[in-house]
C-alpha cells in the first residue's frame, strides 16, 4: 500500500496546467488501488468532500480553493491481456501519461488514437471526458472501464455501454450522485500501420506531403498541427498555462442548424454528428467579435487558437471564469448558442458558466 500524503494545504495551482486556483484542505497521491479505497473510505468516515485529480490539465480551481480531500490517482502500469494477428487487449492504469501510452501504440503499430496524439493528462481521465481530437474519439477503442465507487467503497466493471459515451462526455462526468474514481481502462487496438487520415487538417497535411498515412506519419502531422496552434503543453510556450480546448463544439438539432444558417452571412462549418450537427466553438468565438490574444487583465485568448484561454503569467482563476464569461455570453446575443465549457471546476458553487448561463 502507498499513500504520499504531501500537505494538509496545499497549494492547487502547481498541480493544473493553467496554473490556477487556491489550496486544498488535505491532498493524497495514492500509487494503488488498495491505497484508494483505505483514503476514500478516510474521507467519507471524516465527511470530506472527495475530489479527484489526475494530470490537472483540464481543471479550474477556485481562487479560495477547496475544503474538502483531494485525492490524486497516480496507479501506473499497463498489462496486455490478449493478442492476436488482428488486434490486441491492453488495460492500462489510471495514472499512467495518456500521450505516452499513444506513442508507446503507435510505436508497435496498434491502430486506433494515433489521432488523439499530444492531448495532455492521465489515463484515467480519458473515458470520463470522452476525450477526441481530429476524427477519433476514445469512446471507439475502449472496451472496459474499472472504477471504485465513492459512495460504496466497492470496485467495479463497466462495459463501453454501460459508460454511456457521448461528446466529451459519459456517465462518469454526468452521474455526480454516484461519483467514480477511474483505476483503469482496457482498449481494444486493431494490428495495422495505418492511420486514421479523416480530419481536414490532417487531409490538407498528408496532400502536401505526401506520405503514406502510416501511424507514426499521423502522430507526427497531429503533433505538427497541434504545436502549430499552441495545443501542446510546454513550457517555452507563451500560450502554455491553459486548460486546452475551454468550450466544447456545440451540438446542434435539425432547428439549430437551420437557425445557424439564417443568422450567418455566407457557409458556417457544420458538420454531420451522429444524427445531429457540429459546429465549431472557434469559429462562433471568432465571429462574436474575438480576436486571437484577447485579454482582459492575465486571462487572455491563446495567440494562436481562440478556442484555449490561457494564464499570461499571474492571472486568478476569477479572471479566467470572467474571460470565459464574457464570451460565453457574446456568443449567446449572436446566436442564442450556448458554449459549454470543457473543463471541471472546483470550489464554485453554482458551477460559474452554467448555472448562471445566459
Amino acid at each position: 500500500m502507498s499513500t504520499q500524503t504531501t500537505g494538509e494545504s496545499i497549494s492547487l495551482a502547481s498541480l493544473t496546467s493553467l496554473g490556477v486556483g487556491g489550496h486544498a484542505g488535505r491532498f493524497v497521491c495514492v500509487t494503488d488501488r488498495t491505497s484508494l479505497q483505505v483514503e476514500v473510505r478516510q474521507a467519507r468516515a471524516q465527511n470530506s468532500r472527495i475530489y479527484l485529480l489526475g494530470g490537472g490539465s483540464n481543471l479550474v480551481v477556485a481562487d479560495e480553493g477547496v475544503n474538502g480531500t483531494v485525492v490524486q490517482v497516480a496507479i501506473k502500469g499497463q498489462t496486455i491481456l490478449e493478442e492476436t494477428a488482428e488486434g490486441i487487449r491492453i488495460r492500462v492504469n489510471a495514472g499512467e501519461v495518456w500521450d505516452d501510452f499513444v506513442a508507446h501504440a503507435v510505436n508497435n503499430q496498434w491502430a486506433g488514437v494515433e489521432c488523439m496524439s499530444g492531448i495532455p493528462g492521465w489515463v484515467g481521465a480519458a473515458p470520463i471526458q470522452n476525450i477526441g481530437a481530429y476524427g477519433q474519439e476514445v469512446a471507439s477503442v475502449i472496451e472496459q472501464v474499472e472504477v471504485l465507487d465513492l459512495n460504496t467503497g466497492r470496485f467495479e466493471n463497466y462495459s463501453n455501454s454501460e459508460c454511456q459515451f457521448s461528446y466529451r462526455s459519459s456517465a462518469f462526468k454526468k452521474n455526480k450522485a454516484t461519483p467514480k474514481a477511474v483505476v483503469s481502462v482496457t482498449f481494444k487496438l486493431k494490428k495495422k500501420n495505418e492511420g486514421l487520415v479523416q480530419y481536414r487538417d490532417l487531409q490538407a497535411d498528408f496532400a502536401s506531403s505526401g506520405q503514406a498515412p502510416e501511424l507514426q506519419h499521423v502522430r507526427d502531422a497531429v503533433l505538427r498541427i497541434r504545436g502549430n496552434k499552441s495545443m501542446l503543453l510546454e513550457d517555452k510556450d507563451p500560450n502554455g498555462q491553459s486548460a486546452g480546448s475551454f468550450f466544447t463544439n456545440p451540438i446542434l438539432d435539425e432547428e439549430g442548424r437551420t437557425q445557424l444558417l439564417q443568422k450567418t452571412e455566407g457557409a458556417p462549418p457544420i458538420y454531420p454528428y451522429g444524427d445531429r450537427y457540429k459546429t465549431s466553438a472557434a469559429w462562433l468565438i471568432e465571429q462574436a467579435g474575438f480576436e486571437k490574444g484577447f485579454a482582459l487583465g492575465a486571462a487572455a485568448l491563446s495567440s494562436k487558437h481562440t478556442l484555449a484561454i490561457t494564464n499570461q503569467g499571474n492571472a486568478s482563476s476569477a479572471e479566467i471564469v470572467h474571460l470565459a464569461k464574457v464570451i460565453q455570453a457574446k456568443v449567446w446575443d449572436r446566436w442564442q448558442i450556448l458554449l459549454i465549457p470543457e473543463p471541471q471546476f472546483w470550489g464554485f458553487d453554482p458551477h460559474p458558466l452554467m448555472e448562471q448561463a445566459p
